[in-house]
């Protein structure tokens, strides 16, 4: 998705606008640090809100100095002065320590605490943020300020959200909104509307996150309040960006145009009119309504001559450069140097390294390679004394692909490794905020990898004494990006461990990293007390992608008495397998642990074809979306009990699985089980069920779908669906008191969306939020009568105690091969195993 800078600054300025708490009637110096703050003149709010420090000093009102010296911090912070914001919290609570408790005391308290908060947050250090706020919280109800704590509770949401807590997140907004009900309307209201609607966006819920946006609309409406409803306006134009994005809608940019539009209508405030404006642009460009937005790009350019310089100017100013044409190159030059020159002008070092990046961006483009590096070193000096991660890793990443034009491989390959680290450290960024205000994955983070990764792989090459170490560090730099893809995808951190080496894990396994790039294919492997294995082979990564597509189209949509699969079957088995077979053979290898790429993830490893014989005839396969992820261990088959939960009916439109019964009668004839069948099959029976009684193996028969959207990947019970992100709260309910947690979670009836090219994110975005060890699930919907046979052998497999989960799975599949009815890769290559495979 592109870039949308101004919804951070949204969230920012709504955010600061909860911090600030500057009383009706105030001293002049105050109210000036006010007006300055709130129009982006952060430098002469410094020097107001000094003067107002002073004055209060000097009168002896120690409780005003504590207010002003609050929002002192809040404007060194914007001026990139993080050292003093933090120091002029620490001198504010200094100060309220001399005054005697009481209800003005507290409510100051609660100010101050906020802003700690907010810098806090800001500084990444999330779980002070939280109780911080919390500790606000408190204040402000023993003040008996109960407007102020509520909102308190919503910056603490912002903490929540960044943290992908998104479940406490929304118990917080559920409770503030059920507060407001009762109240009449307020501005407050609004915002908690809002919040609670941007969230339910940021979680795939665009339906409801729309339906509370237009509340907190009608609420701001009511109220007359322009800045709350262009805010909210360019919230649902937002929304309309995705689904346009989503689905190429008309409907949707006619929408989000209109939302646009609005707002900045609407605003008072010019800043938020001309954000709106550039939105605009966007949208219009993207909808290729080049009528539009060459209207809107002449009054964009009017509004950038007319205001007064201020960091939200500057940062539309610069984006608005990015998203003009490539053939408008001196317009965008110059737009480009006035904000560098404006930004060191007003002391704002943060835009300044910001425009002074994108000129050596633009020189980039224009092969100025020499005239880019100076710009792009500058611009890094800046963003690296301000400690802003999110910079650093752009201009690294700029860096690095300069001077391999120069070809300083070395010096390359070091620039790379710091912006990967730097993205490292972004990865609760990724997936803060709102979806449409983060930057494309797929346009900016997931290139550096590759493009570092590449470097190294070229490197070790050219370097056979540091060979393995260029080889490790490429493995690891997949692995990372394998974790910052799903990250993204999920929205939420996930957890991880140190890097598991195969040696200490399994003997007779290797792991295999096919890696796509542009020019060529590169695959390591991994095999026990064995070094690193690398092959280059000479295939472009798209080309790679084309036959994958055609092998799944071939194995699912051609008739069965056809074998055209075959073909792709073999040109891929010859790309990924045949070169390193020696190497297999000659350490006896047995399971081949998979960490895939691109669309390797939805084709079947298992069917791929030698000519004479299919992979999964000699090897128990597992897909892995990161070794930093898995905790192989074999199962305990001493307690195997089973969950077993299914639709055999027609349920919500979809059609009934009739061999559903027969599966679960046969799993209950082979392991105790507790069955949930039919119109049993609901959410919090299940959630009461997996809460009382921990088992070791969950099996789910019932349709579902896997997407690389959030909202098209749910698992069907009878009276709803279960989304990804309910996973968490369902099937890990009663794990901490159990001490029991699911090894093998199976999901017997389940899809991946037709042409999505990314869909397996969502079976691994499945089995991470579950917490299960293992997961058992298929890439397309398979005949049930063939599902419920190869359920009948698994089970029989995992009783015996020397079998491991992925070969139980390979003799449950070579049943399904070695039955005529069955025999074609249709019925038993769409089962993968994910996770642990002992």
């Amino acid at each position: 998705m592109k870039t949308r800078k101004h919804s951070l600054l949204t969230l920012t300025l709504s955010l600061t606008s909860l911090l600030l708490a500057v009383d009706p009637v105030q001293a002049n110096p105050l109210q000036a640090g006010e007006s300055a703050y709130r129009q982006g003149n952060f430098a002469e709010a410094v020097e107001r809100w000094q003067e107002a420090v002073e004055d209060y000093q000097k009168e002896g009102n120690l409780l005003q100095q504590a207010k002003a010296l609050s929002n002192l911090a809040l404007a060194y912070e914007q001026v990139g002065e993080l050292d003093l914001a933090n120091r002029m919290i620490g001198t504010s609570l200094e100060v309220l320590d001399n005054l005697a408790p009481n209800a003005d005391r507290a409510a100051v308290l609660g100010q101050i605490l906020n802003t700690r908060g907010h810098l806090e947050m800001l500084q990444g250090n999330t779980a002070s943020a939280n109780k911080t706020f919390q500790s606000a919280i408190a204040a402000y109800n023993r003040a008996g300020e109960e407007n102020k704590k509520l909102r308190a509770q919503l910056n603490q949401v912002q903490v929540l959200k960044e943290q992908g807590r998104y479940y406490e997140a929304g118990q917080i907004l559920a409770e503030v909104n059920q507060t407001l009900q009762s109240q009449p309307d307020s501005l407050l209201k609004a915002q908690a509307l809002s919040e609670f609607g941007n969230l339910l966006q940021l979680v795939g819920n665009l339906d409801r996150g729309q339906e509370l946006l237009e509340q907190s609309l009608a609420v701001s409406q009511t109220l007359n309040t322009p800045s709350a409803i262009s805010t909210t306006l360019m919230a649902l134009g937002n929304i309309a960006y995705s689904r346009y994005e989503q689905a190429g809608s008309n409907q949707a940019l006619e929408e989000g145009l209109r939302f646009y539009e609005q707002a900045a209508a609407t605003t008072l405030d010019p800043i938020i009119a001309l954000q709106a404006q550039v939105n605009a642009f966007e949208l219009a460009q993207q909808g290729n309504d080049l009528q539009k937005a060459r209207s809107l790009s002449a009054q964009i350019q009017q509004n950038l001559q007319s205001l007064a310089p201020s960091r939200p100017l500057l940062y539309a100013q610069i984006r608005f450069a990015r998203l003009l044409p490539r053939d408008q190159i001196s317009q965008k030059t110059a737009l480009l140097k006035d904000a560098a020159q404006t930004a060191e002008i007003i002391g704002d070092q943060r835009a300044h390294s910001y425009a002074l990046g994108e000129q050596g961006r633009l020189l980039e483009q224009r092969h100025q390679i020499r005239s880019a590096l100076s710009l792009t070193q500058q611009a890094l000096f800046l963003s690296q004394a301000l400690a802003a991660p999110d910079l650093s890793y752009q201009w690294q990443w700029q860096l690095g692909r300069l001077l391999e034009r120069q070809g300083d491989l070395d010096s390359a390959i070091a620039a790379y490794a710091e912006a990967v680290n730097h993205l490292q450290s972004l990865r609760s960024d990724l997936i803060a905020v709102n979806k449409d205000a983060r930057f494309s994955f797929r346009e900016k983070v997931e290139p550096v990898y590759r493009e570092y990764v590449s470097l190294l792989l070229k490197s070790a090459n050219q370097s056979p004494k540091t060979k393995q170490d260029k080889l490790k560090q490429a493995r690891d730099a997949m692995e990372s990006l394998r974790l910052a893809e799903l990250v993204n995808f999920l929205r939420i951190d996930c957890e991880v461990t140190e890097a598991v080496e195969i040696d200490q894990v399994d003997q007779n396994a290797a792991v295999i990293y096919p890696i796509l790039l542009p020019d060529r294919l590169e695959i390591i492997v991994s095999i026990a007390e064995q070094p690193l294995k690398h092959y280059t082979i000479s295939v472009s990564g798209e080309e790679v992608e084309s036959t994958a597509r055609s092998f799944q189209n071939q194995l699912v949509n051609a008739p069965k008495r056809f074998q055209t699969y075959l073909t792709p079957a073999q040109q891929l088995y010859d790309w990924l397998i045949r070169p390193l077979k020696t190497d297999l053979v000659a350490n006896e290898v047995e399971n081949l642990v998979f960490v895939l790429d691109g669309t390797l993830r939805n084709i079947p490893m298992s069917a791929l074809y030698d000519g004479e014989e299919y992979l999964l005839e000699n090897y128990a396969i597992a897909l892995s979306p990161s070794l930093r992820l898995a905790s192989p261990q074999a199962l305990p088959r001493q307690s195997l009990q089973a969950l077993i939960g299914g639709l055999s009916e027609s349920r919500q439109g979809f059609s009934s699985l009739p061999a559903v019964r027969e599966e679960v009668e046969s799993i209950e004839n082979k392991v105790p089980s507790t069955v949930l069948l039919n119109d049993r099959f609901q959410e919090n029976t299940l959630e009461l069920t997996l809460e009382e009684k921990g088992f070791p193996v969950v099996h789910l028969a019932t349709h579902g779908q896997f997407s690389s959207n959030l909202e098209d990947t749910f698992i069907l019970t009878w009276d709803d669906r279960i989304t990804i992100n309910e996973f968490p709260q369902l099937l890990q309910s009663g794990e901490a008191s159990r001490n029991t947690p699911i090894e093998l979670l199976i999901l017997s009836a389940c899809e991946t969306v037709k042409g999505d090219d990314r869909a397996a994110l969502g079976l691994a975005g499945v089995a991470i939020r579950a917490g299960a060890r293992s997961t058992l699930g298929t890439l397309w919907k398979v005949s049930d009568q063939g599902t419920s046979q190869l359920m009948r052998e698994l089970y029989q497999q995992l009783e015996q105690k020397s079998t491991t989960k992925a070969e139980a799975l390979r003799q449950s599949q070579l049943s399904l091969l070695n039955n005529e009815k069955f025999s074609h890769p249709y019925y038993w290559s769409a089962f993968v195993l994910l996770g642990n495979w002992l």
